[in-house]
């Protein structure tokens, strides 16, 4: 597992399956393992330490609905 941008553009070159961790928490709202504000929290958590994400806490919800990832 790893999340950068390298190791996602080598796995994207070798057909490998590539999971974004904001992904992974859609997937567990999803799943009913974690709710929305608890995502959002993780969200911020990572942008405090310097994670780059298309979005903070506030924006997660909306961002995921229009990446279509909560349906």
């Amino acid at each position: 597992m790893i999340d950068d941008r390298a190791g996602r553009r080598q796995g994207v070159e070798r057909g490998v399956k590539v999971t974004g961790t904001l992904e992974l928490l859609c997937g567990g709202i999803r799943d009913k393992i974690i709710d929305v504000a608890e995502a959002a929290a993780v969200v911020d958590l990572l942008s405090d330490h310097e994670a780059y994400l298309p979005c903070d806490g506030a924006g997660f919800f909306e961002w995921a609905r229009c990446e279509g990832l909560l349906s």
